[in-house]
């Protein structure tokens, strides 16, 4: 099997690529991941043992882009692998749209996961099925979401035949039992990438709407945003800590009342999982797959999401209601078991037609 990602970099997306790529192993295929594009991976270290990693887009980064495309897709007509996996990976799209009725005709079974729509700096929605579904689907022997919600959406938007779509639940991202650590009068925390589709902006209002509760934020921006960091380090209720490795180190090593995430879409966001499992209450924006994880049994989600006054108001009702945390946490805690183990995650990938057989 092959799997083409983007890079290895810290993601849901990037995480769901490793978890492929041991599933895939443990179900007895070769695997190598190829990352496309001519950036670094500082997650590399993490690939599985046993599966293979090329850096394409590093090794081809003098070539122009039809020279890649055409170098990619005669690997991709040459390997011996009869299954693709195309995780966020433009060139891998792109390969499909141009020469997936060769590769396909060769015996070639090709997947690709998908996750939500997003939308550009402008505004314009944006996503991999939007610029290639139309012409690629067909080519897909099987679609892969991580939440129930997304697949449902793609009928509507493309007529693609539900048979064709599966909804694959990450797994825990942890081995350790989840414990239980929220503090009543500890910070909440947010952690995320740094960036206008997780909306700092709302962050900020919803800090100086609460002047008495601290935050902590756990993130880093890229250099064309850049600016939010500043205005967050601006406030005197948060406190801006910086890049993170892992969630459940942050917790264990810091104490924090909740869990606050803001993003304005997302497919099932690994983040809440993370922090489910680190022990913390959610209030979340019930944006795309969150509601399926976070429910008003399971925690606290935010269903006008643009209201700062919303967040407010789900904060405090946290914040105020210790053992109603404690409940929601608990039936979070079983749902995460319940949903996202490894056991579950590769029974799904079972259950999907040509991908493991």
């Amino acid at each position: 099997m092959i799997i083409v990602v983007p890079w290895l970099v810290k993601g849901g997306a990037d995480l769901g690529a490793l978890h492929h790529a041991e599933a895939a192993k443990n179900a007895g295929y070769k695997v190598m991941l190829i990352a496309t594009e001519n950036a670094p991976s500082p997650w590399a270290g993490r690939v599985p043992k046993g599966v293979g990693f090329i850096e394409f887009g590093l090794l081809s980064h003098a070539l122009n882009d039809t020279q890649r495309m055409a170098v990619f897709a005669r690997v991709m007509l040459d390997t011996p692998a009869r299954v693709v996996h195309i995780i966020n990976s433009q060139l891998g799209w792109e390969v499909l749209n141009r020469h997936g009725r060769s590769l396909t005709g060769i015996g070639m079974r090709i997947f690709a996961s998908v996750f939500s729509d997003g939308r550009d700096e402008k505004g314009i929605m944006w996503s991999y099925p939007r610029f290639y579904f139309v012409d690629c689907w067909k080519l897909l022997s099987g679609v892969l979401c991580d939440s129930r919600w997304y697949p449902q959406d793609l009928i509507r938007q493309y007529g693609v035949p539900a048979r064709k779509l599966h909804t694959v639940h990450f797994p825990l991202p942890t081995h350790t039992e989840p414990r239980y650590r929220s503090d009543d009068k500890a910070p909440v925390l947010w952690a995320s990438r740094i960036t206008e589709s997780k909306r700092p902006e709302l962050l900020l209002q919803i800090a100086r709407k609460m002047p008495d509760v601290q935050f902590e934020v756990f993130g880093y921006a890229t250099k064309p945003e850049r600016h939010y960091e500043d205005v967050l380090r601006a406030l005197p209720n948060i406190r801006l800590r910086g890049a993170y490795d892992s969630l459940e180190d942050v917790v264990a090593e810091n104490s924090y009342s909740a869990f606050l995430y803001t993003s304005s879409w997302d497919g099932l966001p690994n983040v809440l999982l993370e922090a489910v499992a680190a022990g913390l209450p959610v209030v979340a924006s019930a944006i795309c797959g969150v509601p399926e994880f976070i429910t008003t049994q399971t925690g606290y989600p935010v269903f006008d999401i643009d209201d700062a006054d919303a967040y407010v108001a789900a904060l405090r009702e946290a914040l105020e209601s210790p053992q109603q945390r404690v409940q929601k946490w608990e039936a979070a805690s079983a749902l995460l078991r319940s949903q996202h183990s490894m056991d579950v995650f590769q029974r799904s990938l079972h259950s999907i037609p040509g991908y493991f057989s």
